[in-house]
């Protein structure tokens, strides 16, 4: 996935170089990176991602399929603010559920399990 950073405006001055981040593993601060929040644009090439509002993976939750957003109004957003991104993984399996399943905690101790077919 390509990250790339919404240019500041500053009046009279000459362009700025468009600055990108590429993106491999979980992320959870961009600027540590040097990356500023304000996100232009993102592609993801391949996978599925979710981009937060917030470090440390929190915040609004924006997922990111393959294909080129454009706009924050692309990702759901409407402001440009991404400030960590992970990607979405398919848990390791174990004896007791295979790996093309979601679990998702409902209650305490309750999963509710379904087949999955987005990955």
């Amino acid at each position: 996935m390509v990250m790339f950073e919404q240019p500041e405006e500053e009046e009279g001055a000459v362009a700025q170089e468009e600055n990108t981040f590429e993106v491999t593993e979980a992320i959870p601060d961009v600027e540590l990176f040097g990356f500023k929040i304000n996100t232009r644009s993102i592609q993801v090439f391949s996978g599925v991602w979710v981009a937060y509002s917030h470090v440390d993976f929190s915040g609004n939750q924006y997922i990111l399929e393959k294909g080129f957003y454009s706009t924050s109004a692309d990702w759901g957003s409407r402001d440009t603010r991404i400030c960590s991104v992970q990607p979405v993984r398919l848990a390791p399996a174990d004896g007791n559920r295979t790996r093309n399943e979601v679990s998702l905690l409902i209650f305490p101790n309750l999963f509710l399990t379904a087949p999955c077919s987005m990955f």
